[in-house]
């Protein structure tokens, strides 16, 4: 064979080996390409399913196992129908001396006897655990005073109609029943309106007095001055005097105290018809339970027989309106 035919096929030959080779060369650096490709996008997206974090709302942490923690905190349920649960936090401040508790609205409302929790207060009002009703709390929220007890004000009626006695030093004020609680608002009353209902019970330590009060509105009360107030002592035709106002409940809307500051525990005093049972023991220690819980207590309380409800202070623009009924006056 001539020579110039031999290169040529000795060429030809080499180009098509090399173009043999090309496609495994082609395929090897597709392949290495496209698991590149799928370890760089799961770098970035592809994280196992047992640490995948879950999606939350704005301000709340939700566990891995789903249970909604609203800022991390502990969630507290309790069971049963009826009135909301109010359950007590610790409270801080010396007994007498400024102590206060809060009281936090549940949405799941327990039935007299359902469970509820609380810390006891650092030296304020103790705040109880245990049952909702209470061994001395009264029946529970709104139900009606205890069955040992004696109505003296139902609320269908006005209170003068029911034997109250009328301290009018108001102009203009609305005060009317709705049919099931009197209501009572000075705050549409020009100048610096105060009205007071009374009644002699002729009370003697020990007693109880059971009610049921709603605040609509209220200024925030002043020491010894209150636009709502409740008083187990009054002196006729006064604002009452000194250990009568130092020791009268108020009621703000956030929160009810005595009249001196010496405790105060705060909730909502808007949200129903809240059942109060004001306790008084033989040597003047004075318990305030709200809604069957303890909430607070007081020593040397004192009376004179006659009890008061009402806007109490003659204070410009210390006004308030507010729903009361079935005041009762209830056994030791």
């Amino acid at each position: 064979m001539p020579k110039a035919r031999t290169g040529e096929a000795f060429l030809l030959a080499s180009t098509l080996g090399r173009l043999a080779k090309t496609p495994r060369l082609l395929f090897k650096l597709i392949g290495a390409l496209e698991s590149s490709a799928i370890f760089l996008l799961c770098a970035s997206s592809c994280v196992p399913e047992e640490n995948a974090q879950p999606q939350t709302n704005e301000g709340e942490f939700i566990s891995p196992w789903g249970s909604p923690l609203a800022n991390g905190g502990a969630t507290q349920t309790s069971t049963g129908g009826g009135a909301p649960d109010e359950k007590p936090t610790q409270g801080t401040g010396s007994k007498n001396q400024g102590g206060q508790t809060s009281f936090q609205s549940g949405d799941t409302g327990g039935t007299a006897g359902g469970q509820t929790t609380g810390n006891e207060g650092t030296g304020g009002a103790p705040s109880p655990s245990g049952s909702g009703g209470g061994s001395s709390g009264g029946s529970e929220g709104g139900a009606g005073p205890p069955a040992d007890c004696t109505l003296v004000l139902e609320g269908s009626n006005a209170p003068e109609e029911e034997a109250w006695t009328v301290h009018d030093f108001s102009t203009n004020e609305a005060r009317f029943s709705d049919g099931s609680a009197f209501l009572l608002d000075t705050s549409v009353a020009s100048g610096a309106p105060w009205l007071l209902f009374s009644l002699d019970l002729g009370l003697e330590l020990p007693f109880r007095i059971y009610f049921e009060l709603q605040v609509i509105k209220a200024a925030p009360h002043n020491q010894f001055d209150a636009a709502i107030a409740f008083l187990g002592a009054y002196t006729p035709n006064t604002h009452g005097i000194g250990y009568e106002r130092s020791q009268m409940l108020f009621f703000d809307e956030t929160g009810v105290g005595w009249g001196d500051d010496s405790q105060f525990v705060t909730f909502d005093t808007r949200t129903k018809l809240h059942p109060y049972l004001l306790e008084v023991d033989t040597k003047g220690n004075a318990q305030l339970f709200i809604d069957g819980l303890l909430a607070l207590s007081l020593n040397n309380f004192q009376t004179n027989g006659r009890i008061a409800f009402g806007d109490q202070t003659n204070d410009p623009a210390v006004d308030g309106a507010f729903k009361i009924k079935n005041i009762a006056f209830c056994p030791p």
